[in-house]
């Protein structure tokens, strides 16, 4: 009886250990929304530590990466343009392409400007390099065309479902 214990747990334990853990959407979603509430209160460090290192190196490296995120925030703020809100929702599924996983994560940034309130709809692309573990992510409208998809997720891109770019609406203050 021992020995037909043994080999049933033979056979069946390592598939059990191997198969795919459960991703956990909400883990994902606070995550990216560590970095949209980095962006609304300009936290440059909090920026670079999460955002996908393809991105970072495509900017310069880390170096040239926050000295072009703090200028850009500088400019926002001298043209009189703060964030108001930052938000991003939950998930709906993982994709995974070529050993990488892959998520859509929808945000909604709402900025003041001189003449009224922009709402910008969005999204940030998650990716995992290690099965779900650790997350990184991609803001969505630099990917808004085929260039720069195909820039930043080389020979991957078409194989992903991406949402189609949606410009800023505009409220003109009363």
């Amino acid at each position: 009886m021992v020995a037909q214990i043994l080999l049933i747990s033979a056979f069946c334990l390592p598939s059990v250990l191997l198969q795919e853990s459960p991703v956990d959407l909400k883990a994902i979603q606070k995550s990216a929304q560590a970095l949209a509430t980095a962006t609304k209160k300009g936290d440059v460090a909090t920026l670079l530590e999460g955002t996908y290192p393809k991105a970072v190196e495509m900017m310069g490296g880390k170096g040239a990466a926050e000295k072009a995120i703090r200028s850009a925030m500088d400019d926002f703020g001298k043209k009189g343009i703060t964030f108001t809100k930052a938000e991003c929702s939950e998930p709906k599924e993982i994709q995974k392409v070529d050993g990488k996983w892959y998520t859509v994560v929808p945000m909604v940034l709402e900025m003041q400007v001189p003449n009224g309130l922009a709402t910008a709809p969005s999204y940030l692309l998650g990716v995992s390099e290690d099965g779900g573990r650790v997350w990184k992510f991609i803001d969505g409208s630099g990917l808004k065309n085929a260039k720069g998809r195909e820039v930043m997720l080389p020979g991957i891109h078409e194989k992903l479902k991406l949402p189609t770019y949606q410009p800023p609406k505009f409220t003109p203050n009363p």
